[in-house]
């Protein structure tokens, strides 16, 4: 994990990149935050210069992170206004637009989720990260109980909190719980302080300022997800010093065209270690981290029901990441299946993940729902992905000779 020291430095450091930056909006985002498309610094502008490898690199960056980030960072700056109004005002209509730029911002982040290499990747397995994704979205990380002592404490004023703040009570995660758990009771235990000293009953006594107190907390968290947002486009972004254009060109802190597809098949196993594992394997009862028949209290996006949601955004941008996008200059990892005449492999595992995808909008509204409706449903859900795990981690892996990634030594599921 990084250290507050190392994330504030590189917050420091980019933020000086867009400085000269005043206010921004959502129609003026890509240009104001360097989000511009990297080119090869090579000057190469033939493409058939390019090796395979280095064409996939520009690809993926081009055509599928650079934009999602982009959308991520509009739909964060209309959540923050949005959470700005209620903080204001609390009025019903306003907590309902903030929970409607909530669902838009979570879908354009659970796009992003895939990317979680670069800054965005975890600090101690990826290079160059700095722990971004958990700054944003911490799921399965989650603490709704400590969400609330930070809430009834109002710590989150300060104006330096939310870039310090422990991951588990800051984010996308913490806003949904804040938002859509408007209860009277706190998910603290009995004998947690704020309910041992009755410092959650002073603050409940008066409805009007719990509210009031949540809507703030709520604002201060989006002000920190839209900042965190900027950072990643502008890391991305066509600055020679970005980290994009050292992804593209394969230069430091990369030491090799491969290393960087390393680095891209790492992120891939979002797909196994989330999507099958943890977003649908735990809450049926799957995977050995449920003890039980099933586990539905696991579930991503609990408050919300946002479940399903989120899970067809990861698979349609895992497409995305395994075609190189819809462009027509489009280059993906099926096209390197290709090239290394393993034409068949690439159409066997594009057909998987359009059978996922069927199987996934099979579900009811949530995870959730459909677990208490037929559980059968989330099972065939679970198979269809682990039918396109199981060509990434062996053929796959095989063909494309890439390095297995820490997170998939000894994975025999």
């Amino acid at each position: 994990m990084a250290t507050r020291e190392s994330i504030t430095a590189a917050l420091t450091m980019l933020t000086i990149l867009w400085a000269c930056s005043t206010e921004q909006d959502a129609s003026t985002t890509a240009e104001l935050a360097g989000g511009r498309p990297v080119t090869s610094q090579d000057g190469a502008q033939d493409l058939s210069e390019w090796t395979a490898r280095k064409k996939l690199l520009h690809s993926l960056h081009t055509n599928v992170i650079l934009p999602a980030y982009e959308s991520f960072l509009a739909s964060s700056l209309v959540l923050e206004e949005a959470s700005e109004t209620w903080a204001s005002d609390q009025t019903e209509a306003n907590v309902e637009a903030v929970k409607s730029a909530w669902r838009s911002t979570m879908a354009d982040w659970q796009a992003a989720e895939l990317f979680q290499l670069g800054p965005a990747g975890a600090a101690e397995r990826r290079i160059g990260g700095l722990d971004f994704r958990d700054r944003i979205y911490s799921f399965p990380v989650v603490n709704s109980c400590r969400v609330d002592q930070e809430l009834v404490r109002g710590g989150f004023r300060a104006p330096d909190w939310v870039g310090n703040a422990q991951f588990n009570v800051r984010g996308l995660d913490a806003i949904e719980y804040l938002v859509f758990g408007l209860e009277a009771e706190n998910s603290c235990p009995p004998v947690s302080g704020i309910n041992r000293n009755g410092e959650w009953t002073a603050l409940a006594a008066t409805p009007d300022a719990l509210l009031t107190q949540r809507a703030e907390y709520v604002f201060a968290l989006a002000q920190g997800v839209t900042a965190d947002a900027r950072v990643l486009v502008e890391s991305w972004g066509s600055n020679p010093d970005s980290f994009g254009r050292a992804f593209v060109d394969a230069s430091a802190p990369f030491s090799s065209e491969r290393e960087a597809v390393d680095q891209v098949f790492a992120a891939m196993y979002y797909v196994d270690k989330f999507i099958k594992d943890l977003k649908l394997g735990k809450p049926a009862g799957i995977t050995d981290e449920c003890m039980n028949a099933m586990c539905p209290e696991s579930v991503e996006s609990k408050w919300s029901a946002n479940s399903k949601a989120n899970l067809l955004k990861n698979v349609q941008t895992l497409k995305l990441f395994f075609t190189g996008g819809v462009s027509e200059d489009a280059f993906g990892f099926d096209d390197l299946l290709e090239e290394e005449g393993a034409t068949a492999l690439a159409e066997r595992m594009t057909q998987k993940l359009d059978d996922a995808l069927t199987a996934i909008e099979a579900l009811d509204t949530s995870v959730e729902a459909q677990l208490s409706l037929d559980i059968d449903v989330v099972f065939r859900a679970h198979a269809a992905i682990r039918d396109f795990t199981d060509d990434l981690k062996t053929q796959f892996v095989t063909v494309l000779n890439l390095s297995v990634p820490q997170e998939g030594a000894g994975d025999n599921d």
